[in-house]
């Protein structure tokens, strides 16, 4: 695929797993066994450095504008 296995839903991972030849075939909840049972977990950090919401910035902005004190660009 050409990205970081970080940003690889699920469903990727099954097929990235079995296009490699690492295991024939293998259940999401058995791979999201695997992923959380070892020590490296990309998914954590997935989310703020890769987002894939096409409305993350005004989202993340409405956020911000909470920490500032601001709630729909007005003081409260």
């Amino acid at each position: 695929m050409g990205i970081p296995l970080s940003r690889f839903s699920i469903t990727e991972l099954q097929r990235e797993v079995a296009e490699r030849g690492i295991i024939a075939k293998v259940s999401g909840m058995t791979l999201w066994r695997w992923l959380a049972e070892d020590a490296i977990k990309p998914w954590h950090y997935r989310s703020w450095i890769f987002p894939r919401d096409p409305e993350f910035s005004y989202k993340a902005g409405q956020v911000l504008d909470l920490y500032e004190g601001f709630w729909q660009g007005t003081d409260p």
